[in-house]
């Protein structure tokens, strides 16, 4: 479940962008400044992103790293698929989010609107009433934006980097309720391209009666 809310908190930066995301996580934070023109581009960016495919390299508080590739075509449809040894797959071809846990080969159900991914899941990206923007902030050639949502399945906050020219979506930063800082680092992310649908229609290698 916590791999689950990690990747779905905040789906998206280089590694060379780590050290700036996390700089930028803790700043931004602190002063609380949101610059209106800045959250309406970024949302209209996202609004332009129809699919996305990257490899990714998710990296944890206490050093762990894991690496796999990711697929989005909104609205809606969302994979996950790490490498080897975790093996773990998360996956949503429609309102409910999966996650097949290779160890514990088990899938874990979660509803799609409880999940802080609306950035990537919903037809048009906007601020509800349950997302709230904390702080937005321009570093050198980088955009970063952070944001809590009060209805996500676990309390925290996510902060989005982007390049600013031409904007470019490079990875995210999640903080959860404990305080654990986790970043998910997009590799060679490319967007606009066809997905075939079936990538999203994934059969975990377990029996029915586990699913």
């Amino acid at each position: 479940m916590r791999r689950l809310f990690i990747l779905l908190a905040a789906i998206l930066p280089l590694a060379a962008a780590t050290p700036a995301l996390a700089q930028q996580s803790q700043a931004g934070m602190t002063q609380a400044v949101v610059d209106q023109a800045l959250v309406d581009r970024i949302i209209a960016y996202l609004n332009s992103v129809r699919t996305l495919e990257a490899r990714f390299v998710q990296q944890n508080s206490d050093g762990g790293q894991a690496t796999g590739k990711m697929w989005v075509s909104r609205p809606g449809r969302i994979r996950f698929e790490y490498d080897a040894p975790l093996s773990d797959v998360i996956w949503s071809d429609n309102n409910l989010v999966k996650h097949f846990d290779a160890d514990l080969e088990s899938i874990t159900h979660v509803p799609a609107h409880l999940t802080p991914a609306w950035f990537l899941l919903d037809d048009q990206v906007s601020i509800k009433k349950d997302v709230e923007i904390l702080a937005t902030a321009e570093i050198e050639d980088k955009a970063y934006l952070t944001a809590s949502q009060e209805n996500a399945l676990t309390a925290g906050r996510v902060t989005l980097a982007f390049d600013r020219e031409p904007m470019r979506i490079l990875g995210w930063n999640v903080v959860d309720g404990s305080g654990t800082v986790t970043q998910v680092n997009l590799i060679s992310p490319l967007t606009g391209a066809p997905i075939d649908k079936k990538v999203f229609r994934y059969q975990p290698p377990i029996a029915a009666d586990n699913r």
